[in-house]
């Protein structure tokens, strides 16, 4: 039973919570934020405490209290998944970056037709990983699927699919030149794009006994982002200089050996599924 004063100030607000056991209904009495608890023998929980609120002031909320293991307390909702950590580029070169400033990247939008390009004759002491970015530089890369010394790039759009081959085909990486060219269904693809850019640059279609020169359909937008595209390569080079220079031979034995071993079972496949192709066929009997 509590006294009531006739001062208001001294009221301590009660909040009477129903808590149950084995057989037994009882109440929990607790005070608001700021007073002691009104049950002896039970602390106050860590965290719980809010800032006091002056009387004549909204109640404070009062949080739930269930006994642990009650049979219908329900879980909590599920807690939000931690932010993704922003991209960091390779630290290999880290200090020079800093001092550098970074070419702007190139727009990576797929407005269609994809291209796809093959590169090859990649060294390899070149990782994969710059080798993306490297081809990144040109546009946007819709797909990459590498096999060794070579690969296949797959771009959202044919300027970007021509910037490639213009800026990679013969670059030099780790002592060789790669190889960047097209097949034939998609070079007719690519000389269709350059039809009408020539065409929006000359203002007519060309003439049947006008000469075509190789780089006539590139405008000045183009040249800017080809610009653009060689600056961003040259960094990346730079950043992978080191990593490229910690290859060593053993690393390339390795991998040859690990070729091999891929090849030989491979061929041993093959000559298994070979004879259980011959003692599945008919057997003569004669």
């Amino acid at each position: 039973m509590i006294e009531m004063s006739g001062d208001p100030s001294n009221l301590i607000p009660t909040t009477y919570i129903p808590t149950t056991s084995t057989g037994n209904v009882g109440y929990m009495v607790m005070s608001y934020p700021g007073r002691p608890p009104m049950v002896p023998g039970i602390p106050m929980p860590p965290g719980m405490g809010m800032p006091y609120m002056p009387i004549g002031g909204p109640p404070p909320m009062i949080p739930t209290v269930m006994p642990m293991g009650h049979p219908h307390m329900m879980a909590g909702p599920p807690m939000a998944a931690m932010p993704m950590r922003p991209y960091r580029p390779h630290n290999s070169a880290q200090q020079r970056q800093q001092n550098r400033p970074r070419p702007a990247l190139i727009p990576q939008v797929v407005t269609g037709p994809t291209v796809t390009v093959f590169v090859g004759n990649i060294t390899d002491k070149a990782p994969d990983q710059m080798i993306r970015h490297i081809l990144a530089a040109c546009g946007t890369v819709v797909s990459w699927k590498r096999v060794q010394a070579f690969g296949f790039c797959e771009y959202g759009n044919p300027d970007a699919g021509l910037r490639a081959i213009r800026i990679l085909h013969e670059m030099e990486i780790g002592g060789k030149k790669l190889v960047a060219k097209v097949d034939a269904k998609t070079k007719s693809v690519l000389d269709e794009y350059k039809a009408e850019k020539r065409k929006k640059i000359k203002g007519r279609s060309p003439l049947q006994d006008e000469p075509e020169e190789p780089d006539d359909y590139i405008d000045e937008e183009m040249k800017k982002t080809d610009q653009a595209a060689q600056e961003r390569i040259l960094a990346i080079l730079d950043d992978y200089q080191q990593d490229m220079k910690n290859y060593s031979a053993s690393n390339d034995n390795e991998r040859r050996t690990q070729r091999n071993m891929t090849d030989r079972l491979a061929l041993i496949t093959q000559a298994s599924e070979a004879s259980v192709r011959d003692a599945d066929g008919p057997i003569d009997l004669d």
